[in-house]
């Protein structure tokens, strides 16, 4: 589903009989309500099998190609967010 000017809005696969909606919102990506992924302008916040976010950080040189992506470590706490909620909440220490 996109809307008027072309940009996704949502994504519905049916993967032998298992339905998952995707829902895309500025940047950020939802699997099923939950969020999955967030895009910024150094990189990405990507969550893993664990259910924790692990943030990764593209370094590009002086005519803007990628030269690396950097991992950071993994976060002590998940992210604790669904779509219902009017802001995105990261729990930290």
């Amino acid at each position: 589903m996109y809307d008027a000017t072309g940009i996704k809005l949502r994504k519905i696969a049916d993967n032998a009989g298992i339905r998952t909606t995707y829902d895309y919102v500025s940047g950020v990506e939802y699997k099923n309500t939950t969020l999955e992924r967030i895009a910024h302008g150094e990189g990405q916040i990507t969550r893993n099998a664990s259910g924790f976010y692990e943030y990764e950080y593209v370094l590009r040189d002086h005519l803007g190609n990628l030269t690396a992506v950097r991992q950071a470590q993994e976060s002590p706490l998940p992210m604790l967010t669904t779509m219902a909620r009017s802001r995105v909440q990261i729990f930290a220490k």
